[in-house]
């Protein structure tokens, strides 16, 4: 259950001078320029009781059984919820877009405040009856619905998400006539723009609670949309910075980036600390089926016209017209760009497979050769993360993936690559986490090709601890491959790390894949939790300071022995996690790279780097090389949703 971190927030008015000099709360739209408290200007946000409600039908302080005739700005009012929630109101409005039982509200004579929201969704068992451009007068009850949650509580991620004011319609009366639409609101350089870097920069609490008075869409970017929410909306020249989702999903921004940074060389949004863009927009098919399949830095050429929503913890724009892309894009994968190996160079690729199993399709495994053979250029060493059991996500007991690993080998081989040897340590059933019945463990494939083996000493099984062993001042491990300390509680239900020894041209090094707690449990980046707790954080810190023990320890058992942490860390360059491996001495390979181009991974149009090698000091005394190739993460139809990477170290 979550604690509760307290609701101390600044409250925001509005100020102007009276005729006698005294200050007094006054709303937009009533003669005065709105200030706060500190005299600096600012949107003026009133407190929505507060407001003075149209007369008639109830009232302010009426009989609260009859209807209460409002506005729908009163209704949403300046905050993340309604303060009218079960009062049955009155409200005119015009309909935009009709869906299902349901249609979208608008304000024909807005208000003058930009805080409050000029849109509510009404839902009423005619509701398939009105058309769009209706004029309504609605009777209904307010409330506030939480996209997927219903019943829900502490602990369905549900409860996280904000919740949405809606109008449950008693009575729905179609005006003679038709209006005209609302101008939709454009997001952008020509209408409004949302916070570039700050999504909530108040004290932490819950953003509905009616202790918060801090609603601000000039400053945070949860406030903004809020204030947007369900009125119609336009974006000029978007670009993707994200590419379609199998849930139909593209992230955008619009006036073709000029205003989004940090932008990568590619078109994508990088992702930095203190900053999750809170400019992209996501574009969702649900009022629009078939999205159009567009890669990172397609173009629109027509506006981008819908209605504000929200679901699964993010504000969303459900465009009402179709898409139309530019042409094809231009965007084409990489090729590693580390030219060609000297004889005493080593190239090591990290690369998530993404629940890749023995039961998928020969076309994945072909598709994943190519990347190997083509993109890559036949690594020496592959160490892979998701890959599951040979039979796949059923859940029926097996755990062994020498299936999946061997038809993985002979694909790349059958494409012009190497005959990979494999190996790897089965985990126990259904104790690594991952897709339920996939059973799904890193792994690691070595091409002799080039002089490199794979050092096996056999024994090691899904509970045995690998261990350091010492032979006349010189480090080697007791199982390769083993598991690091697969009983520490830091790894349960979850992958658990592997130890190998690797020989090459007469050197050694050790190589230990990763692939550490996804951050599947945090809380949204727009949620009503501010700022969200990153719950999966603590978690892949303790499993990364088990491994950098780890480390330290064949450290200082052996100094001069290389070596590198590879794998999937679900966690950015700049964070806690990572920072274990640091403080045992290791350097991140990306830290070598430019920082527009560190990333692996792109997430609701955030470009960001989850898949990482780190190295120690022998490993790289003699130098090192670092690529990133993009081949998956920015394309609709990437065979993983990582890209892989590769490092090329010198030994000596």
């Amino acid at each position: 259950m979550r604690v509760n971190r307290g609701f101390l927030r600044r409250r925001a008015a509005c100020v102007c001078a009276s005729s006698a000099g005294i200050a007094s709360v006054v709303f937009l739209g009533m003669g005065c320029t709105p200030q706060r408290l500190d005299g600096s200007p600012a949107v003026c946000n009133p407190d929505p009781d507060r407001s003075a409600f149209a007369g008639g039908g109830g009232g302010a302080d009426g009989d609260a059984t009859l209807p209460l005739t409002a506005t729908i700005a009163q209704i949403q009012g300046a905050g993340h919820r309604s303060s009218l929630v079960d009062r049955t109101v009155r409200v005119t409005g015009v309909v935009t877009i009709a869906r299902g039982t349901g249609f979208y509200l608008q304000s024909e004579t807005p208000d003058s405040n930009p805080a409050t929201s000029e849109a509510v969704f009404v839902t009423a068992s005619d509701g398939a009856q009105v058309a769009r451009g209706n004029r309504l007068t609605i009777v209904g009850r307010v409330t506030e619905a939480r996209p997927g949650c219903g019943d829900c509580g502490p602990g369905d991620p549900a409860f996280d998400y904000l919740s949405v004011t809606e109008i449950v319609a008693h009575s729905v009366v179609i005006e003679s006539g038709r209006a005209q639409l609302p101008a939709p609101v454009v997001i952008g350089w020509a209408g409004r723009r949302p916070p570039a870097a700050r999504i909530d920069s108040h004290p932490e609490g819950d953003v509905e609670d009616p202790k918060n008075q801090d609603f601000d869409p000039c400053a945070d970017a949860i406030d903004f949309y809020e204030s947007l929410e369900h009125m119609l909306i336009r974006v000029d020249d978007a670009r993707a910075v994200g590419p379609t989702t199998a849930s139909g999903e593209i992230a955008v921004v619009g006036d073709d980036g000029r205003a989004a940074t940090p932008r990568t060389p590619r078109g994508g949004m990088l992702l930095r600390p203190g900053d999750s863009n809170p400019e992209r927009i996501l574009i969702d098919d649900a009022l629009v089926s078939e999205s159009p399949k567009v890669d990172v830095g397609a173009r629109f050429v027509e506006p981008i016209v819908g209605v504000m929503g929200y679901s699964h913890g993010n504000f969303k724009l459900f465009n009402s017209v179709p898409l139309i892309v530019e042409g094809a894009n231009d965007l084409r994968r990489e090729t590693l760009g580390l030219g060609d190996r000297a004889t005493n160079q080593l190239d090591i690729a990290t690369f998530n497979v993404e629940n890749l199993s023995a039961v998928d399709a020969a076309e994945r495994f072909d598709g994943l050769a190519e990347i190997v053979v083509r993109s890559l250029k036949a690594p020496d060493v592959l160490v892979l993360q998701e890959v599951q059991d040979d039979s796949g996500a059923a859940d029926d007991g097996v755990v062994t993936s020498v299936a999946t690993l061997s038809s993985l080998a002979h694909s790349i081989a059958a494409v012009g690559g190497p005959l990979y040897e494999f190996a790897d340590v089965a985990p126990a059933d259904g104790a690594d986490g991952g897709q339920p019945g996939g059973n799904i463990r890193v792994a690691l494939m070595v091409s002799a090709l080039r002089g490199a083996s794979l050092v096996r000493r056999d024994g090691a099984s899904a509970d045995v601890a690998n261990e350091i062993v010492v032979d006349d001042s010189r480090a080697r491990l007791r199982f390769s491959p083993g598991r690091i300390d697969p009983a520490n509680a830091a790894f349960v239900n979850g992958r658990k790390p592997l130890a190998a020894e690797i020989a090459f041209r007469g050197s050694r090094l050790v190589v230990i894949a990763n692939h550490l707690r996804s951050k599947t449990a945090d809380e949204p980046l727009f949620g009503r939790w501010q700022p969200p707790t990153l719950v999966s954080e603590a978690k892949r810190h303790a499993e990364a300071q088990v491994v950098a023990n780890f480390v330290g320890a064949l450290r200082a058992a052996d100094p001069a022995l290389a070596v590198l942490v590879a794998g999937d860390f679900n966690d950015f360059e700049f964070s806690r996690p990572l920072a274990a491996f640091e403080s045992a001495g290791l350097i991140n390979a990306v830290s070598s790279l430019p920082v527009v181009e560190r990333y692996t991974y792109v997430f609701a149009g955030n470009s960001q780097a989850l898949d990482h090698v780190f190295l120690s000091g022998s490993a790289a005394q003699h130098g090192f090389a670092y690529d990133v190739v993009h081949v998956n993460a920015e394309f609709h139809d990437g065979r993983s949703d990582h890209d892989p990477a590769v490092i090329r170290v010198r030994l000596e």
